[in-house]
């Protein structure tokens, strides 16, 4: 009798493990839910390029109520869209609960890189450039997609061959450059020297000095040696 007693109990017992398992909410299904929502937020802000994200594991130990609503995805204060981010997850049925899903979003795309080694003020042409896909997400500075947008720049440091053109690492017009300041209104045109005290890219707005006057202003770069302010 003792003995059919203990059986008895062992069985409610995993009758009752059995339902509280079909009551948990699968870790696959919130992990799906974080990338479709990853995915959703790369395509809202114009990411083009290959995309690769890999989920953290959650903790299998896990136990969350099943929800009875559609799981919903949202970006925790200081979340990402690239390189190493969390992505949220939340159930809003009558009994809440929310996670947070660590991943990886690489972006892969191509861009610019150094196909020989670059010296310190050295100008940019198409035999020292060629094309790359590369993961942006680790960039620092942003990348130039097309050689035109680099060639005539010169460069601030020197740069390995393989490494990305950015835009920390080169400018059209650098700083210290001599370069023409243009002061064009609708009938008057002024052309004075002057010095650049900032770097910059082409339609980049620098400091730069007028070597007369000493005064200094701002103004738009056009190319190389140009740059032009409105009077």
């Amino acid at each position: 009798m003792k003995y059919g007693r203990v059986i008895s109990i062992i069985f409610v017992s995993m009758l009752a493990s059995s339902v509280s398992a079909n009551n948990l909410q699968p870790l696959n299904q919130i992990v799906e839910t974080a990338k479709q929502f990853a995915y959703q937020q790369i395509q809202q802000h114009n990411q083009s390029g290959k995309l690769k994200i890999t989920t953290g594991e959650l903790d299998p130990r896990l136990r969350l109520q099943l929800c009875d609503e559609p799981l919903v995805g949202f970006n925790p204060p200081g979340s990402r869209h690239q390189g190493n981010t969390t992505i949220g997850v939340r159930c809003d049925s009558p009994k809440p609960w929310s996670i947070y899903v660590p991943m990886r979003i690489a972006i892969y795309e191509k861009v610019v890189i150094a196909s020989a080694p670059l010296r310190r003020g050295q100008v940019i042409t198409s035999s020292n450039i060629q094309s790359h896909e590369v993961d942006i997400s680790q960039l620092r500075g942003i990348p130039y997609l097309l050689a035109d947008e680099v060639i005539g720049s010169k460069t601030k440091k020197g740069i390995q061959t393989g490494n990305v053109i950015h835009s920390g690492n080169i400018c059209l017009v650098c700083k210290g450059d001599k370069v023409s300041i243009t002061a064009s209104a609708t009938q008057i045109a002024v052309m004075m020297s002057g010095i650049a005290l900032s770097d910059g890219s082409e339609g980049d707005a620098i400091r730069v000095q007028n070597s007369s006057s000493k005064r200094v202003i701002e103004a738009t770069i056009v190319d190389s040696s140009t740059v032009v302010v409105g009077i």
